[in-house]
């Protein structure tokens, strides 16, 4: 559990980069920007494969685990803890946190080695 949650923050901190630009840019533009620079390995178990934006305000970060097939990985075992994580630190970031507020949404879409889909976490409210 401890390794998704690093991954998280690996994902998190590319955020946070490159929210700056995101504040100007669309989410088409922002993706086109990041997929130029994946695949990105977050740690052993996990490598960002691409970003995906599903609407002019959310964009989907696809990660896939390389050591496991999405059977072995209980999602819902990790879920909360890794929400709470990303929802935390993407609102502790000015940058993130102003984004979301004006309706924008991060969405980390996770799969298995075997590419089956294994869940997905979605930000978009920070606490007051």
């Amino acid at each position: 559990m401890k390794k998704h949650i690093l991954g998280l923050l690996a994902v998190c901190l590319v955020i946070g980069l490159g929210a700056l630009s995101f504040a100007q840019e669309s989410t088409y533009e922002v993706a086109n920007e990041v997929n130029k620079t994946l695949p990105r390995r977050i740690n052993r178990e996990l490598v960002m494969t691409s970003v995906n934006p599903r609407s002019d305000t959310e964009l989907a970060f696809v990660i896939t685990n390389v050591i496991h097939p999405a059977s072995h990985i209980n999602f819902n075992q990790i879920y909360n803890q890794a929400y709470n994580w990303s929802r935390n630190s993407l609102c502790s970031q000015y940058y993130t946190r102003e984004l979301i507020k004006r309706g924008y949404t991060f969405t980390y879409s996770y799969y298995g080695m075997n590419g089956v889909h294994i869940g997905e976490i979605s930000i978009d409210s920070c606490p007051q």
